[in-house]
């Protein structure tokens, strides 16, 4: 099963920030993420399902990111195909 997420910084504050994330422009979902924690809550959905699989990629290629480079990305992506 081939696998792509477009993944976007939406906002962000001194304690939280926002992201969606999903297959397309049309199916995001959007996740509140703590940054000194790394906690999470959902608040929408991906429309068409999958959202834990979606959610879940999102925020390991953010964290990825982060840990490497200190910073919480703008834009990224996770693409796994065959």
């Amino acid at each position: 099963m081939e696998l792509h997420i477009d993944i976007f910084k939406r906002g962000e504050d001194s304690e939280y920030m926002i992201y969606e994330f999903g297959p397309n422009h049309n199916q995001l979902g959007k996740v509140k993420i703590n940054r000194e924690t790394r906690e999470y809550t959902m608040i929408n959905e991906v429309p068409g399902g999958y959202t834990n699989i979606y959610c879940a990629q999102a925020l390991f290629k953010i964290f990825k990111i982060y840990d490497s480079e200190k910073e919480f990305p703008e834009y990224t992506f996770f693409s796994s195909g065959r």
